[in-house]
């Protein structure tokens, strides 16, 4: 840590260095479970020279040689101090032939930000100054990304000293991971995002309003821009808009607890995917057919067994009311010929919902971990190859 590394950065690289090449997963649990901080560290140890990756599957990370190791780290300190040294020089010498001006008080400022690395460094500024309350809209890719930049670290910091932290965001099955990182020290409420947006207000001080947010991972894009300002009428008037917002969300642990079963369910398919394939299957999760009708129709998984002309799809119950998606289901199987529809459910149906099922010829299977997911439909596909489709 003396040679700036952070303790995670340090566990990391000294578990690395006696243990030998590892994947992310046992670098993962050795930190807690959380993947996440695992990728950003194991991230910024490959730039500093500290790790490499080797090819594979799955991929390994492998420490650098520990005398190595220190001679990067030394010579990235020594690098940077000879580059601030000149740099002093340069910047005294141009402040010396600027004009004295006194600085206009008072009067609101505005910027336009143009790029994600643009829009981060602010919004770091931004919780820096945080006196009392931190509000964010955002999308469920935008929390995974701050997470990677380590702004979420600067947000637990804040929650630590008293400061209020409450985020809006859209929940769905795959943003359950990086909401539930967030619960620990933030308010979070789902509420449906009518587009991409990002506000973010810092106090009664200051705002930040996107206008165009490219929604994916990359952390580099040109394609995220927005306005700041400290202009107060403006950041009442975002305030105010968060706050209608805030009143008519739900707060995420009412639909939490769904989400994370029905992704316990779609870890469960990625399981028999697996398992199938070695079996000799082909498997897509999703899968997609063309019906009879010409109407592509999309399945949670579609596989075909050896010597089988007619595929099995698997369907997750992912609506509040299961009637209705039997219904949906049912109308995608009077338009494609199927050995075997399943519908998976971590709840048992009730006994007009599997009257229902029988009637279309949807098989239920009930579980709720991903193990007994896999093994369940496993079985069941098994015997669909022995006996031929019922």
């Amino acid at each position: 840590m003396g040679f700036g590394l952070t303790r995670e950065e340090a566990m990391v690289y000294i578990f690395l260095l006696r243990a030998g090449p590892c994947p992310a997963r046992l670098l993962a649990n050795k930190l807690g479970g959380n993947r996440m901080k695992a990728y950003r560290t194991l991230k910024t140890l490959q730039e500093r020279g500290l790790v490499e990756v080797t090819l594979g599957r799955p991929v390994k990370f492998v420490a650098a040689p520990l005398d190595s190791a220190l001679n990067n780290l030394i010579e990235t300190y020594r690098s940077k101090l000879s580059s601030m040294e000149e740099s002093k020089k340069e910047i005294l010498e141009y402040w010396s032939r600027l004009p004295t001006t006194d600085a206009s008080i008072g009067e609101p400022k505005f910027r336009i930000l143009q790029g994600r690395q643009q829009v981060y460094d602010l919004l770091l500024k931004m919780f820096d100054r945080a006196k009392s309350e931190v509000r964010i809209l955002t999308t469920r890719n935008d929390l995974y990304r701050l997470s990677f930049a380590g702004l979420d670290g600067k947000l637990r910091r804040l929650g630590e000293k008293g400061i209020k932290l409450k985020i809006l965001t859209q929940l769905d099955v795959q943003g359950v991971e990086v909401v539930s990182s967030y619960l620990s020290f933030a308010e979070v409420r789902n509420i449906s995002l009518p587009a991409i947006l990002r506000l973010v207000t810092v106090d009664e001080c200051e705002s930040l309003t996107t206008f165009v947010m490219d929604d994916s991972m990359s952390m580099t894009t040109d394609e995220d821009s927005g306005l700041w300002t400290d202009a107060s009428n403006y950041v009442k008037a975002m305030n105010a808009s968060f706050w209608a917002l805030w009143n008519n969300s739900s707060p995420i642990q009412e639909i939490l607890p769904k989400l994370m079963a029905q992704q316990e369910l779609m870890e469960g398919l990625n399981l028999t995917k697996r398992s199938l394939e070695s079996m000799g299957w082909s498997a897509e999760v999703p899968g997609k057919i063309i019906g009879e009708s010409g109407v592509e129709h999309t399945f949670s998984m579609v596989a075909r067994g050896p010597g089988m002309d007619k595929p099995v799809v698997v369907d997750l119950l992912t609506e509040d009311k299961p009637m209705y998606q039997l219904l949906t289901m049912n109308l995608k199987l009077l338009d494609v010929k199927l050995s075997q529809q399943f519908l998976v459910s971590y709840r048992p149906l009730d006994e007009k919902e599997l009257r229902l099922a029988r009637q279309y010829s949807i098989q239920p299977i009930v579980a709720e971990r991903a193990e007994e997911v896999s093994k369940k439909i496993i079985d069941e596909m098994s015997s669909l190859v022995t006996s031929g489709p019922s």
